[in-house]
């Protein structure tokens, strides 16, 4: 939307309004983006942290399996 009559600050008014309602809109949108986009690189470092952690236990619980069939097999 252009002004053509300077004259019409009406028009101007609300043309400058509508400007800042849209602006109030995408920085409050973006915010929740940007929030939601942290909570979702949140949930993901949690879930590879956890994954971690049950993958080094994982290894450590067959590292000691392995360990214990080596000594089974050598009495």
């Amino acid at each position: 939307m252009i002004c053509f009559n300077p004259k019409n600050n009406l028009i101007k008014i609300s043309i400058s309004h509508s400007f800042y309602i849209c602006f109030g809109f995408v920085g409050v949108c973006s915010g929740l983006w940007i929030q939601q986009l942290l909570l979702g690189i949140n949930i993901c470092f949690s879930s590879f942290a956890f994954f971690l952690l049950t993958h080094r236990n994982w290894n450590s619980q067959q590292k000691q399996k392995q360990k214990s069939s080596l000594l089974s097999n050598k009495t």
